[in-house]
């Protein structure tokens, strides 16, 4: 008995070892007709697990790697996909599968761009038998509009920014109100244009208070109010390449044209011979002022499998002082499609002395079938900072603590897509209190600021 034990075992053992070395020693013509056969029968997992495992042990061939790449295509992962179809398409620009699957790829991951750009690689003849739609010279327009409230002026207007000192000054920023309209271009297979105008408008009130002295040296307060607007026109430009190796760069620039009206107060001192007294009288003058602001800047991105990487660097002049800002931005998306997808990036900002670290997060989901949900978190001093490129100036002076916000879009048909924001920010205003011509302090007050804002963007 113990003997027949002994046997089993041996027999049990052998036949493991003998399917262990089966599995791990399958001849090169197997695997392609394993991969084939997992294609056959939509079996993707098992195409997947097959296909790498003949590539790791240097048995790939074409069909291998397209089959690969077809069965992550298959199972959504769409920028895995696109990984292996790009290391075929270098080996081989003629290869048809891997320019026609690349263009796929990159439309399900909604980076028109990079779809477009092997869409053209394609003749008119060839478009039409694989149903790819032409490529048109404006390939969307974007138009939207917001508006921005507050509780600044509630909050902040009855403020004693005097405080038996000698003079104070103060502005308060209320509402703001924007519209813009927006162009995509797509001037060749290389390069893209994005061209963007917009029109903001902020109320705000200005206000000065002042002692005056009469002869019998009692003080009255003298105060100045104007409510006033100020107007803003931004004309924005993006000018994005297609490079090799998954790299993309993009130039852009932004032009700001400001017009807005500032109180000037102007004292007169007397001294009576008499006694002494001395007797401040002030007056106050409005004078409207415009200028032109700018920044200009670069960013260029990498494509790794599930990871877009960035680096961004701008110079600016804005509220009459330049600014250097660098940004570094990561994107994940886990799933390897738009359904879910996590960023990360550091703000890095220099103006004069003044050097700030924004840290900031993002992530957006799909919460339905044709929507889409986003929610962001930054913290830090926006003033006269950038965002998305440059097409967001936040050059009012008001100090931003934190901001938080979140983003609906909405595919309303094959080309249209709506999108709702809603953004809320803790923001800090100050008045300045004088005692004299030069010694003074600033005191600071926060406030609520919400921003709403809607969008439609048409694709050609």
């Amino acid at each position: 008995m113990r003997s027949t034990i002994i046997i089993l075992i041996i027999i049990f053992s052998t036949n493991l070892k003998i399917q262990a070395q089966t599995v791990d020693s399958i001849p090169q013509f197997n695997y392609d007709s394993v991969t084939y056969d997992n294609y056959l029968n939509a079996n993707w997992a098992g195409l997947i697990m097959n296909a790498k495992e003949a590539i790791n042990k240097g048995f790939e061939t074409i069909a291998i790697r397209k089959r690969l790449a077809y069965a992550y295509f298959m199972k959504k992962d769409y920028l895995t996909s696109a990984s292996h179809y790009h290391k075929i398409y270098k080996n081989n620009t003629l290869d048809v599968d891997a320019r026609l699957m690349l263009y796929y790829d990159y439309l399900n991951t909604a980076n028109y761009q990079r779809a477009r750009y092997y869409a053209a690689l394609f003749s008119d003849e060839e478009k039409e038998y694989y149903l790819i739609p032409k490529n048109t010279f404006i390939s969307s327009i974007d138009l939207g509009g917001g508006y921005q409230t507050n509780d600044n002026y509630s909050l902040n207007a009855n403020n004693n920014i005097i405080n038996n000192e000698e003079y104070g000054q103060q502005i308060l920023n209320r509402d703001l109100s924007f519209a813009q309209v927006g162009l995509s271009i797509q001037a060749n297979r290389f390069m893209h244009i994005s061209l963007g105008c917009d029109a903001i408008q902020t109320n705000r009130e200005e206000k000065i208070q002042a002692k005056i002295y009469s002869l019998l040296d009692a003080r009255t307060d003298t105060t100045h109010i104007i409510d006033n607007k100020i107007g803003q026109q931004q004309f924005y430009f993006q000018t994005s390449f297609v490079l090799p190796r998954m790299y993309s760069l993009k130039l852009f620039g932004n032009f700001i044209f400001n017009q807005y009206t500032t109180i000037n107060s102007k004292d007169t001192t007397y001294i009576v011979d008499t006694n002494l007294a001395v007797i401040t009288n002030y007056t106050f003058t409005s004078s409207t002022s415009s200028n032109v602001n700018y920044l200009v800047g670069t960013t260029i991105e990498k494509e790794i499998r599930k990871f877009k990487l960035g680096l961004s660097v701008s110079y600016s002049n804005l509220n009459s002082n330049n600014q250097m800002q660098g940004i570094a931005y990561a994107t994940w998306y886990p799933k390897g499609n738009t359904n879910l997808a996590f960023s990360a990036q550091l703000t890095m900002f220099h103006q004069n002395i003044d050097v700030r670290y924004i840290p900031s997060v993002e992530s957006i989901f799909k919460a339905y079938k044709k929507l889409w949900i986003s929610a962001h978190a930054l913290y830090g001093d926006l003033t006269n900072t950038t965002e998305m490129n440059g097409q967001l100036v936040n050059n009012i002076t008001d100090k931003t603590i934190y901001r938080t916000g979140s983003t609906i879009f909405y595919t309303m048909s094959k080309n249209l897509i709506l999108h709702l924001t809603y953004r809320y920010s803790l923001r800090q205003s100050n008045y300045v209190t004088y005692s004299d011509a030069t010694n003074y302090k600033t005191t600071y007050n926060n406030y609520n600021n919400h921003l709403f804002a809607i969008g439609i963007k048409y694709n050609l």
